[in-house]
């Protein structure tokens, strides 16, 4: 959720974040769950979402509504403090129509009788990207430690292809969030580890549809945007883009930053990126 908080990082320069490795992909960890009525996204229209703030749940929803033709102003939006409080906001409330929320909480809601999975990262695999970043001036001034930490958590993958490993990261989380333990062992699946070359893909292949940029993109303008516009002009209205709305909400075919304006004030979107490392040590 880099995208909420660079507008305040990009006024010194010392504080910009460099991005310097992707770890994952969420492959199932996130998710919609709503009532038997709700059949798909455009169903929402009108009705009460809960989840959590400025949030990965955020982003996802806000990108999901994109995708099927709402805006955000479409629905209600129920914030919580985090994904697990929306999770049983949802299973208490009838009159909340749908909720964004976490494994396992997303499954064991969809069991419940009279709710199901509207949809999940399984499907939309490559949209959350979770990534390590440092500050500008930490990174130039400790490239050793970048380093180390990016060889430790691709030795740490590699680790994790172990069953004994898993089990000992499950208990470890079980631990931390007070959940069961094979709760939190199944977990280790709804996301995909990247590897050097995934990572290689991420931030230098220029073609692939869910890169570094695009990724940046689409988080920007579903979340970034809203955020910086809601300060400036207390909008609470959408973005807009000059070209058609299919291609502002397909992350292959998304329009550049200078496009999108606000349908409020019109002031245009600002285009604040975070850098990426120039390099990452390859794996030997």
């Amino acid at each position: 959720m880099i995208p909420l908080f660079v507008e305040q990082l990009h006024r010194d320069s010392r504080t910009m974040p460099r991005v310097f490795q992707q770890i994952d992909y969420s492959n199932g960890g996130d998710g919609i769950v709503a009532r038997e009525a709700v059949r798909n996204i455009g169903d929402l229209r009108g009705k009460t979402i809960v989840l959590a703030q400025n949030s990965p749940s955020h982003y996802f929803l806000l990108n999901s509504l994109i995708d099927a033709g709402l805006q955000p102003g479409d629905v209600e939006l129920k914030f919580t403090q985090d994904a697990f409080q929306a999770a049983a906001a949802f299973n208490a409330d009838k009159s909340i129509a749908a909720a964004v929320s976490w494994s396992p909480d997303i499954y064991n809601l969809s069991k419940v009788r009279g709710n199901r999975l509207l949809v999940s990262t399984q499907t939309a695999n490559k949209l959350i990207a979770d990534v390590w970043f440092a500050r500008a001036d930490f990174a130039k001034d400790h490239p050793d430690i970048i380093e180390g930490l990016v060889r430790g958590i691709f030795d740490a993958m590699e680790a994790l292809k172990g069953q004994s490993a898993k089990q000992e990261a499950a208990q470890l989380m079980a631990t931390g969030y007070s959940i069961p333990a094979t709760d939190a062992l199944s977990m280790l699946g709804d996301a995909h580890s990247t590897n050097w070359a995934e990572n290689r893909e991420f931030f230098v292949n220029a073609n692939n549809p869910a890169n570094f940029e695009r990724t940046w993109n689409t988080a920007y303008f579903c979340t970034g945007a809203s955020a910086w516009c809601r300060i400036r002009c207390r909008s609470t209205r959408s973005w807009t883009s000059r070209s058609s709305r299919n291609s502002v909400a397909s992350p292959a075919t998304r329009t550049s930053a200078t496009s999108i304006r606000c349908s409020s004030c019109r002031r245009p979107r600002p285009a604040y990126r975070p850098r990426t490392m120039k390099s990452s040590p390859k794996r030997s």
